[in-house]
C-alpha cells in the first residue's frame, strides 16, 4: 500500500513539472536583420557585365531559342497550378473587400406581415369563459447599424486584409517566376537528353563494331575468349545508358507536357537542335536590388505587415465598442396604410460595450497575434538571406564552370587530335584498329562531359534569373 502511495504522489509530481515546463516560454533569440554587404561577394570572381541593366523583361527570351520560349509562354497560360493560384488572388481580393465592408455602415430594409388570435383569460363575458380577439399587423422596415472605429480595430483589420491581397498577388508573380524556371530546365533538360541520346547511339556502333572485330581475330586466333567477353560486355553497358537516355527523354517529354496542361502523350515536333548559346552575363548589382525584384520576398514583407496589422487589431479587441443604430419604417394594420406617412415609426440608439471579463481570451488572442508577427518578421530576416545565399551560389557557380568548360574544352580538342592521329596511322597501315576505336570512344565521351557542362551551365543561368528575381539586359553596342 505504501508503494502505491508512494507511486502515486511520484506521478503527479511529475504531471505538476510537465505542466510548469509547458506553461513556460522558451527564450525568445533576438532576431538582427542582416547586414547587406555593398557588392556581391562572389561577383569579385565571377564573369559579370557591371554596366548591364535589371529590367523585368521576358528572361527567357534572352536564350534566344523560339522553342524553349513557346514551351514557358504555353505554361504560363495553361499551367493548372499557376490558373489556381491566380484564382487565389481573385479570393485574397474578395475577402479584403469583405473586411473593408465590415467597417461601413450596414444598412438592411424587411417587410413583415402577420395575423394573430389572442385569448383574454378572466374577462366577464356572457356565455364565454375566454375572449378571442383577431389582429391583422404590417410593418415595413429600413435599419441602419455602425460601428465607430474610435480605436482603429476596423481599420487594423482592413490594413491586415489588405496586406495579405498584397501577398498572395506576389505569391502568383512567385509562382510565374518559379514556372518559368521550371519549364526552361525541363526544355533544356529534355534537349540534353536527346543529344547524349545521339551520343549513345554513336557508342552502341562503336562498341559493335569493337566487338565484331575482336570476334574475328578470336576466331582467327590472334584473341582471347576474356578480350570477346570484354567486348561483349562494353556493348551490354553502352546499350543499357542508350537505354537510360530513351527513358529520359520520354519522362522530359511528358513533364512538359503536362507543365502545359496538356496530356502527356510524348509526342513534340520541335526538331532536335544545338544547345542554345549562354546569354549576357548577368550585372553585378547589389544585393539590396533583390528586395525590389524577388516576389517571394514581396510576399514575405506583405505578411509581416499583415501581421503587424492583425497584431495591431487583436490589441484594440481589447477597447470599448461604440456602436450607433437608427430605425424607421411604417406600421398598420393595413396593408396599403404602410405607404402612408401617419403610421411611420422611428427608433435612435447608441451603445457602448466594453469587454470586462472573458477568461483571458482576448489578451490571449493578442499575445498570439504579437507572436505571429515576430514570427513573420524572423521568417523575413530568414527568407532575405536565403535569397542572398542562391545569388552568391549561382555567381560563384557560374564562375567555377566557366572554368570548368574551359578545360573540358581543351580536352576535346586533344581528344579530336588524338582520334586524327589514331585514323592517319591506320590508313598508312602501321596502326591498330583497336586503337582507332578507342579513340572514338575517347573523342565521344569527351563531347558528352563538354555537353553536360554546357547544360549546367545554362541549368545554372536559370536559377541565377531565378534568384535575381527577373531578367537583365546587357547595354547595346
Amino acid at each position: 500500500m505504501r508503494d502505491s502511495r508512494h507511486l502515486a504522489v511520484s506521478r503527479a509530481a511529475a504531471a505538476l513539472l510537465l505542466c510548469a515546463a509547458c506553461h513556460t516560454p522558451p527564450e525568445m533569440p533576438e532576431a538582427v536583420a542582416p547586414e547587406l554587404p555593398d557588392t556581391w561577394r562572389s561577383a569579385e570572381t565571377a564573369v559579370t557585365d557591371a554596366s548591364a541593366s535589371i529590367e523585368a523583361a521576358p528572361w527567357w527570351t534572352t536564350f534566344e531559342e523560339p522553342a524553349l520560349a513557346q514551351a514557358v509562354e504555353d505554361a504560363l497560360a495553361y499551367n493548372p497550378d499557376l490558373i489556381a493560384a491566380a484564382t487565389r488572388v481573385l479570393a485574397a481580393e474578395a475577402r479584403m473587400r469583405a473586411v473593408h465592408g465590415g467597417s461601413l455602415p450596414q444598412v438592411s430594409a424587411g417587410l413583415d406581415a402577420g395575423r394573430a388570435r389572442s385569448g383574454f383569460v378572466g374577462f366577464p363575458v356572457p356565455g364565454q369563459d375566454v375572449l378571442f380577439t383577431n389582429s391583422t399587423r404590417f410593418q415595413s422596415l429600413l435599419s441602419v447599424s455602425w460601428e465607430v472605429d474610435l480605436w482603429g480595430r476596423l481599420g487594423a483589420q482592413t490594413r491586415a486584409a489588405a496586406e495579405e491581397f498584397q501577398a498572395t498577388a506576389a505569391d502568383y508573380q512567385a509562382a510565374r517566376l518559379s514556372l518559368a524556371g521550371q519549364v526552361a530546365k525541363t526544355w533544356l533538360q529534355w534537349q540534353e537528353a536527346r543529344l547524349q541520346l545521339d551520343l549513345a547511339q554513336e557508342a552502341v556502333e562503336l562498341a559493335e563494331a569493337q566487338r565484331d572485330l575482336v570476334t574475328r581475330r578470336f576466331q582467327n586466333g590472334s584473341a582471347t575468349a576474356e578480350m570477346v567477353v570484354e567486348a561483349e560486355s562494353g556493348v551490354a553497358v553502352v546499350v543499357a545508358a542508350q537505354l537510360d537516355y530513351e527513358l529520359a527523354v520520354q519522362n522530359a517529354a511528358r513533364a512538359l507536357e503536362v507543365l502545359a496542361g496538356r496530356y502527356p502523350t510524348r509526342e513534340t515536333d520541335t526538331p532536335l537542335a544545338a544547345l542554345p548559346a549562354l546569354p549576357p552575363a548577368p550585372p553585378a548589382g547589389i544585393p539590396a536590388e533583390i528586395l525590389d525584384r524577388r516576389p517571394d520576398l514581396h510576399a514575405a514583407a506583405a505578411r509581416v505587415e499583415a501581421a503587424l496589422a492583425q497584431a495591431d487589431a487583436t490589441r484594440r479587441a481589447l477597447y470599448p465598442r461604440l456602436s450607433l443604430t437608427a430605425q424607421g419604417g411604417t406600421l398598420s394594420r393595413q396593408l396599403g396604410d404602410l405607404l402612408d406617412g401617419d403610421y411611420r415609426t422611428w427608433s435612435l440608439g447608441a451603445g457602448l460595450t466594453a469587454p470586462l471579463f472573458q477568461g483571458g481570451t482576448l489578451r490571449a488572442q493578442a499575445d498570439e497575434a504579437a507572436a505571429n508577427a515576430r514570427a513573420a518578421e524572423i521568417a523575413f530576416a530568414g527568407r532575405l538571406l536565403e535569397a542572398c545565399a542562391e545569388v552568391e551560389a549561382g555567381l560563384d557557380t557560374e564562375a567555377r564552370v566557366r572554368a570548368r568548360l574551359a578545360e573540358l574544352e581543351h580536352v576535346e580538342v586533344q581528344a579530336v587530335r588524338a582520334l586524327s592521329l589514331s585514323e592517319d596511322r591506320f590508313a598508312r597501315g602501321v596502326g591498330d584498329p583497336v586503337a582507332v576505336y578507342r579513340a572514338r570512344e575517347d573523342a565521344r565521351q569527351a563531347r558528352q562531359r563538354l555537353l553536360s557542362a554546357r547544360v549546367l551551365l545554362l541549368l545554372n543561368r536559370i536559377d541565377l534569373h531565378l534568384a535575381l528575381g527577373g531578367g537583365f539586359v546587357a547595354p547595346q553596342s
